[in-house]
């Protein structure tokens, strides 16, 4: 666990440490989050707990979506749910597939438009 909160806190560029990081608006986010949804007191998050906070982060996001990211980022060895770490750890690899999740959404509804001689923006 030191070694996530150590990652995030290290500049790249210069190796130094710096409490800036701390307060960065998305680790600040999923911390809050974290707490909100954590609702046992565990410190940690189940799937449930898990799947709403995703349902809370990431905006047009549906179940199947949601089970996919689940699947990937909280596989069986993580029984016990997710710590706050696992979270920061993962934070970006939740942000990237949901990207991708989004762009392969945009790109059928230009596909569909297409096909029906729309032109479609967004």
């Amino acid at each position: 666990q030191l070694d996530v909160i150590h990652g995030l806190l290290t500049n790249t560029n210069t190796g130094c440490v710096s409490i800036g990081g701390l307060l960065s608006p998305n680790i600040t986010r999923i911390k809050f989050l974290f707490d909100k949804y954590d609702s046992d007191r565990s410190g940690y998050l189940d799937v449930e707990e898990f799947k709403e906070m995703l349902r809370d982060m990431l905006s047009g996001i549906t179940d199947r979506d949601i089970d996919e990211l689940v699947n990937a980022i909280m596989p069986s060895e993580h029984s016990a749910g997710l710590d706050f770490t696992d979270c920061i750890s993962n934070f970006s690899e939740i942000s990237k597939r949901h990207e991708l999740i989004m762009l392969a959404r945009r790109r059928q509804a230009r596909l569909k438009a297409r096909s029906r001689g729309l032109l479609f923006k967004g």
